[in-house]
């Protein structure tokens, strides 16, 4: 196949790349100097997008980098795997906790002085320690952490590292610690794998720990006592066995003086004074009512009897209400499952025994996984009426209010990247705090937008008119973020698209019109270049986020291609705009031909056909041949102007083909399915170009031109020539039946006229090589017959080429030669190629 002339670059994203680049860079700085950096500085961006700590945003929510944890602690928690650290953030205290299996660390992010990280070494640990900062009667932050083992270890002063208490509770075989909650009065419940729970007190400087559960009888008491080295002593008068609520403990939660703990299937509520004791309230049986709310969300014919939950966490509200975290399967999904929060409320004060459950509202949470390959339990978290759900590599957020289908995501995408904590702000509007590996990242939605009516341009709205509208408007908002956002190939997230009900056709070009006009994430106040990149770069993203989400055939192969073309006409306007920048002393007679073509005489007349007239780059640059036609030929601005005329279509031409050629198989689209610019325009515009350029260097009267114009446009012209036929040569490569004959005919009348033409103005060394390239035969013999090379340097050639050709070429040279009465010429290859002579004279009749 021939190779056609290639251009360095494809695409140019040169005024983009830079704000790229610091999309893929790591935070640079910590939280805490990023926090005070806020509070002073403030950088603006063109666009959202270019902003580098901008991870996502729309009129709804942001998505951004707010810093990361200093080097020591990266260090720390890339030393071990997702199960062998914790991480905790508290928003009262404004610290981070990060514990490994020998140590605790201690990140306080709005301290301004140096002591910011605090470390301890822990002795006989071998898991990561439950760490909870706690409030103590002296007004300072001491802390409290728990091992799975049950040792338990208190310092009263974080910053006294060398004085704290210990105890360790004597569980039984394969028993460990899987919850615990800090509540009023210096106080702590902890929670079991076998369901115990015990109530931790450090308010003197002693650690005292009771038991939610009385000794069954006198031998168990007994036995504690003899064999136990810490006996715990009972607060209520409950029996364990008593209770239905069998399994760990998932979940602590405590609120007004009420703990709320949190099984598989059930629900137990307990009320604790002030003095410790501890009463029962009441234990309810919660999956009854998980399967009532997720009824709805499963296909009919599916009974609820088949409905199989599990309840995972559980977060208090005002109001008497609590919502869960639940997942749910089916048998139609095999060993997947997927996820829901649900609301319940009740009357009265508190949960008693009988007391009648409401479910408030049910929200689907889009994650389906297979829960083994889970690295830990996935979390709930409640803020503003949004719940935060963070699985190992995604957090989703999703509405629990009635009037919004609000639910979007954050997808970390390198795969050694994990959620390693998240945290909701309790006290303005909903936000959360996500700590990975590679950084922290904060997650604030306007949840007054995403719960007006659907009249004030709210997408989420629940009252709409068409469903699939609003899912559609939904799927074009994602994949909007997905174009603009989802460009570093190292970013931290990833954008997948989740489709439903949506017409994913309507969304995609919907998004490419308000590209075309100008939508909100392309830059309004740059220079032109940076636009028109934007421009050209994001529209063709379109079609790589559907190719990357498996969703490139819901467009047919025509939008597909209307898409396609349109991307085309913007990658014109930049090769337009760069040919101008190499070529300035050309911007004057530039406008002139634009204002010619617009009728306009008033404003930035670059700037209006650039970014609004992309499609009319054809009309232009007929306009420049029209301007070109009035000019005095015999001037060397006229010679000047003709090579910018070709500097422009060999820019267009060369950079087109490389365009179509690597972007007709991305797109999916067949070769014929419907002409691009270079097989619609640049033929014609070249052999145009050619023409015009041909006829000018061959005028006699061209005093005032200097040699080296007429040399430039004699260079012109054989690039011309070579693009123009290495292109219908390759469209003949690549086509079958009645258009590869059309081509091929097309070929063989632009080759006789081009060869000729260079002939008529002495270009016949590029003749011939073209002649040979493509193996006219003929052409070959007119172009060195007619050249002014030498006698000799003319025999030389003729011999290599019969030598090449065989008696096929000699044929033809020789019938040239008797037509044109060359026949001393015949008599001196005679000597050369006897045999061939003597064959032709025996079957040609010859004038000598």
């Amino acid at each position: 196949m021939p190779k056609a002339k290639t251009s360095s670059r494809v695409s140019s994203i040169s005024k983009l790349s830079p704000f790229f680049r610091k999309r893929t860079d790591k935070p640079k700085l910590e939280l805490h100097d990023y926090i005070l950096a806020s509070d002073t500085t403030s950088t603006s961006y063109p666009t959202f997008w270019a902003d580098p700590e901008v991870l996502s945003q729309t009129s709804a929510y942001r998505i951004r980098r707010i810093g990361k944890l200093p080097s020591t602690l990266e260090n720390v928690i890339n030393m071990y795997s997702s199960q062998d650290v914790r991480v905790h953030s508290s928003q009262l205290f404004n610290c981070i906790t990060i514990a490994t299996p020998d140590s605790i660390y201690i990140y306080f992010y709005k301290k301004r002085n140096n002591d910011r990280v605090i470390h301890l070494s822990m002795e006989e640990n071998q898991e990561p320690l439950i760490v909870n900062m706690v409030s103590n009667d002296t007004q300072t932050i001491g802390i409290l952490a728990v091992s799975k083992s049950g040792h338990i270890t208190y310092w009263k002063q974080y910053s006294d590292t060398s004085s704290f208490l210990k105890y360790k509770l004597s569980l039984s075989q394969q028993e460990q610690i899987t919850a615990v909650e800090s509540i009023r009065g210096q106080r702590a419940i902890i929670g079991s794998s076998h369901g115990n729970i015990y109530l931790v007190d450090y308010n003197a400087n002693k650690l005292t720990v009771f038991s939610f559960y009385k000794q069954m009888n006198f031998a168990t008491f007994l036995s504690n006592m003899l064999f136990v080295t810490n006996p715990v002593e009972s607060r209520s008068s409950v029996v364990k066995s008593s209770l239905p609520c069998k399994g760990k403990i998932l979940r602590i939660r405590f609120s007004q003086g009420h703990a709320y703990i949190a099984y598989t299937e059930h629900m137990a509520v307990w009320n604790i004074n002030d003095q410790n004791e501890i009463k029962l309230s009441t234990v309810i049986s919660i999956h009854h009512h998980l399967k009532e709310a997720l009824s709805r969300h499963i296909p009919s014919h599916v009974s609820r009897d088949y409905i199989k939950t599990n309840l995972l966490d559980i977060c208090l509200s005002e109001n008497n209400t609590f919502t869960v975290l639940v997942s749910y399967s089916v048998p139609e999904m095999g060993n997947y499952v997927q996820y829901a929060v649900i609301s319940l409320t009740y009357s009265g004060s508190i949960l008693r025994e009988n007391t009648p459950l409401w479910i408030l509202h049910t929200a689907s949470v889009p994650y389906s996984v297979i829960p083994d390959t889970l690295q830990r339990t996935p979390s709930l978290l409640i803020s503003e009426g949004l719940a935060f759900v963070t699985f190992d590599r995604t957090m989703i957020a999703v509405s629990m209010d009635k009037n919004s289908v609000f639910e979007e995501r954050v997808v970390l995408k390198q795969e050694e990247d994990d959620m390693l904590c998240t945290q909701v702000n309790q006290t303005a509007e909903a936000s959360a705090l996500m700590i990975t590996r590679k950084g922290i990242i904060e997650f604030q939605v306007d949840t007054n937008k995403i719960r007006r009516p659907s009249a004030e341009g709210n997408i989420y709205a629940v009252a709409v008119d068409d469903t699939n509208e609003r899912d559609t408007l939904i799927f074009k908002s994602r994949l909007e973020q997905a174009v603009f956002f989802g460009v570093p190939e190292q970013g931290p997230l990833q954008f997948p698209l989740r489709t439903e009900q949506e017409d994913i056709s309507k969304a995609v070009l919907s998004l490419t019109d308000d590209i075309l006009k100008g939508c909100e994430l392309l830059p309004k106040s740059l220079e032109l270049g940076f636009y028109i990149e934007s421009r050209y770069v994001f529209s063709n993203r379109i079609m790589s986020v559907l190719t990357d989400n498996g969703l490139i055939h819901s467009m047919t192969e025509n939008e597909r291609f209307k898409i396609l073309k349109t991307t085309e006409y913007y990658y014109l306007a930049i090769v337009l705009y760069e040919t101008l920048v190499e070529n300035s002393n050309f911007t004057l007679q530039f406008s002139a031909a634009i204002q010619s073509v617009l009728q306009e005489n008033s404003g930035d007349l670059i700037r209006a056909f650039l970014i609004d007239h992309p499609f009319d780059v054809n009309r232009l640059i007929e306009q420049f041949f029209s301007t070109f036609e009035v000019f005095d030929f015999n001037l060397e601005e006229t010679a000047l102007y003709l090579q910018k005329i070709n500097t422009v279509i060999l820019s267009l031409a060369n950079r087109a083909y490389n365009y179509e050629e690597k972007y007709l198989p991305l797109y999916e689209i067949s070769h014929h399915f419907g002409d691009l610019w270079m097989i619609a325009s640049a033929s014609d515009l070249l052999m145009k170009a050619f023409e015009k350029t041909q006829d000018y260097v061959c005028l006699s009267s061209l005093n005032n031109v200097t040699d080296q114009s007429m040399a430039a446009l004699k260079d012109n012209l054989c690039e011309i020539a070579n693009l123009l036929l290495n292109h219908l040569s390759i469209e003949i490569y690549k086509s079958v039946g009645d258009v590869r004959q059309n081509y091929a005919d097309k070929l063989s009348n632009t080759k006789s006229v081009i060869i000729q033409k260079l002939c008529a103005c002495q270009q016949y060394q590029v003749a011939i090589e073209l002649a040979e390239k493509y193996n006219d035969l003929p052409a070959i013999v007119a172009a060195l017959q007619t050249s002014q090379l030498s006698d000799e340097e003319v025999q030389t050639k003729h011999i290599y080429f019969i030598q090449a050709y065989g008696y096929d070429y000699f044929t033809l040279l020789l019938n040239w030669l008797n037509d044109h009465g060359e026949d001393e010429k015949i008599l001196l290859l005679s000597k050369h190629v006897p045999d061939y002579v003597d064959k032709f004279f025996e079957n040609n009749p010859v004038k000598i």
